[in-house]
Formats: structure tokens, sequence, C-alpha cells
């Protein structure tokens, strides 16, 4: 039994047991629509129920499953963007990502349950990380390449640094449970300039760094 003071949960329960029902049937009309507007062609096998978890919690969507000549397609998941084996709402994303990155992964699991009208498990908050570290890095790769590898301009920045002060280093470390025991964890600081603070006894000047950026990651040393 809930304690009387505790009406908050019983009324956010109730409406986000609204809202996934709302979702469920908003993204299975859009699974018709998709149906009347791109199907030409393509051979309905069936109907498939997928898992979608967001803010308001598990959401479960029947919807199409097409073979095209010799693949199959859910076209519901390609105009969503889900992968084939999980499917995150972006907010979920987002907030289990930001999280993660800040403190433990099983940290980021208790306070997502706390939060949100579900429990999310801590190797969710892993695989949520590892998807989106993996689609940075993709995204970056291609622009890297073409400056360093292709000979191509660079974007230019915003901010002018006449001189760039830079500093870098590592720390190795063990991966328990991969392909590769140990790598090396690099980091490298960037001020873009020097201001005066104060002067010591001795007349000497005193500065610190400006707009400093810092970079950490765990890739090879040519491309960090």
């Amino acid at each position: 039994m809930q304690r009387a003071d505790d009406w908050e949960s019983v009324l956010f329960d109730a409406a986000c047991a609204g809202a996934r029902q709302w979702a469920a049937a908003l993204l299975e009309a859009l699974d018709d629509a998709l149906d009347a507007e791109q199907a030409q062609g393509l051979v309905i096998e069936g109907y498939r129920t997928r898992t979608v978890l967001t803010r308001m919690g598990t959401v479960r969507v029947r919807h199409r499953r097409y073979r095209d000549g010799g693949r199959r397609r859910f076209l519901l998941d390609g105009t969503m963007g889900w992968t084939a084996r999980q499917a995150a709402s972006p907010t979920l994303t987002h907030l289990a990502v930001q999280l993660a990155s800040r403190i433990s992964f099983r940290q980021p699991a208790e306070v997502v349950g706390a939060v949100l009208s579900q429990s999310v498990g801590a190797m969710t908050i892993h695989r949520l990380r590892q998807t989106v570290g993996a689609q940075q890095t993709a995204a970056e790769a291609s622009p890297r390449a073409g400056v360093y590898e292709q000979g191509g301009a660079a974007q230019a920045g915003e901010d002018v640094a006449d001189p760039l002060f830079i500093e870098a280093d590592g720390v190795t470390i063990s991966l328990p449970r991969e392909p590769h025991r140990r790598t090396k964890i690099k980091a490298a600081m960037a001020p873009s300039a020097r201001s005066a603070i104060s002067v010591d006894k001795q007349g000497r000047v005193r500065r610190k760094v400006t707009g400093k950026v810092s970079e950490a990651g765990i890739e090879h040393t040519d491309p960090f």
C-alpha cells in the first residue's frame, strides 16, 4: 500500500501508463501510413512486436515485417532509426549517456529508475553508451580523414589562438574481458591564451591560461 503523501508517484505512474498507450497507437498508425506510402514491391510476411524504451516506460509496438527480395525489412524501424538489438527513445538515450559519461554506469541505472517510470539495467546503460560512442566515432572519422589523409581544408574555428599551447599525456589501463588486455587513455589540454593575474614580491608576473579546451580518448595516437 502506498503512503498517503506519495500522491505524485500515483499521478505520475497513471500519466505514464496513458502515455504508453498513446505512444503505441501513434507508432502503429505511423506503420500504417508507411505501408500505404512506401510498401510498393514489398511483401508483408506478418507482424512482429517491438519493445521501445522511453521516458514513460516500455512501449510495445506491433508493426509489419516485409520481405524485400532476399532480405527482411521493417519500415517503421528504418523511419525511427531503431537498431536491430535495441530501440531506445532519443530522450532516454541522451539522459542515460549524459549520466554514464559522468558517473559509473551502474549508478545511472539507479538514477534513471528513480526518476523515470521504469527501471533500466546497468548493461542497458552500457550498451547505449557504446552505441552512441560508435556513432560519434563514425561521424568524426570522415572529416578527419578528409583533412589529415586526403589534404582537405579543415573547418575554420571561431577562436584566434596565437600561439596555441598544447599539453598531452596518457595512462595505461587494463581492459578485463576485452580482446586487447591493455590500452592507454590519452588526455590533452589546449589553452588559447595566457593572462596576467598578479605580480609576486620579486616582480614576476603570475599568469593563468584561458580558453581551455580539453579532450580525452582511447583511440590510436594519430587519430587522437
